[in-house]
């Protein structure tokens, strides 16, 4: 997977788990170099926010370019090309990476005590962005999805590789256009989880799949990508998910229910 780095305007290849590990390193970084200055990311930037209409929602937004040059004004030494590529990846509003998303931004440094004056709760600034609220997931699913994401990352396997074979696009119109949505059936995706031993048998668990739903009414059977892409950087980032997770895994297990997967011990 090629990854810009804008400010030599070269190509960088990693894979998609790779970017989500130097992310981490990045994010930390400068999370305390920012603590350091004593400054949040709307402090930092605000003279660079605009608003953007993204998917017909409003967001703050900063340009990739001055989200770059500002972090690089900070004079952190140990940020490399290859890391301000993955952050704009980690943030950016979509493919074309013209626009890094604040609130994503944001909710990221909260992990770290960097707290914003306008931030909510994170999950509830998370469910804002993607439509995806964490808060509303069950227990069961929480479980599934941090499984997964340390699946992912301790065996160093690409989202896309995991999956690809069972990913195809689907034609959806929209009031104005017809739109090729990634998706994946959701029996192939849950036959994956269990070949992986994620769960051990293949059943669909019922609130997962709606919550992972291209459309609850009209696509019921269809796994989005994308939000399945933006829940597993959640649950690689959002400390608080990870450690309710773990806390109902723990949970699971004194009740005696079974083994979901190893990675989430």
């Amino acid at each position: 997977m090629c990854i810009r780095d804008r400010q030599r305007d070269e190509c960088l290849n990693v894979t998609e788990d790779q970017i989500i590990e130097i992310a981490q390193k990045a994010f930390y970084t400068l999370a305390q170099a920012m603590i350091q200055r004593k400054t949040t990311a709307r402090e930092l930037f605000s003279n660079k926010i605009r608003m953007l209409k993204v998917d017909g929602e409003e967001l703050e937004v900063v340009p990739s370019k001055d989200f770059t040059d500002i972090i690089h004004s900070l004079g952190i030494p140990d940020l490399q090309p290859v890391e301000y590529a993955c952050l704009v990846r980690i943030l950016a509003t979509d493919e074309d990476e013209k626009f890094i998303k604040l609130s994503d931004l944001v909710l990221i440094l909260a992990d770290y005590n960097i707290k914003d004056n306008q931030d909510a709760s994170p999950e509830k600034a998370k469910a804002k962005k993607t439509g995806l609220d964490f808060s509303k997931l069950d227990q069961f699913s929480m479980i599934l999805l941090l499984a997964l994401t340390e699946y992912l990352i301790k065996s160093d396997t690409p989202l896309y590789d995991l999956f690809g074979s069972a990913i195809y696009k689907l034609p959806v119109k929209t009031k104005t256009k017809v739109k090729n949505i990634e998706v994946i059936d959701s029996a192939n995706f849950f036959k994956i989880l269990a070949d992986i031993g994620i769960q051990i048998e293949e059943n669909e668990h019922e609130e997962l799949k709606k919550f992972l739903s291209l459309n609850v009414n009209h696509y019921p059977n269809k796994v989005s990508v994308k939000k399945l892409k933006d829940s597993i950087e959640q649950f690689a980032f959002n400390e608080d998910l990870i450690k309710k997770a773990h806390e109902y895994y723990e949970a699971l297990m004194e009740d005696g229910n079974g083994t979901i997967v190893e990675s989430a011990e």
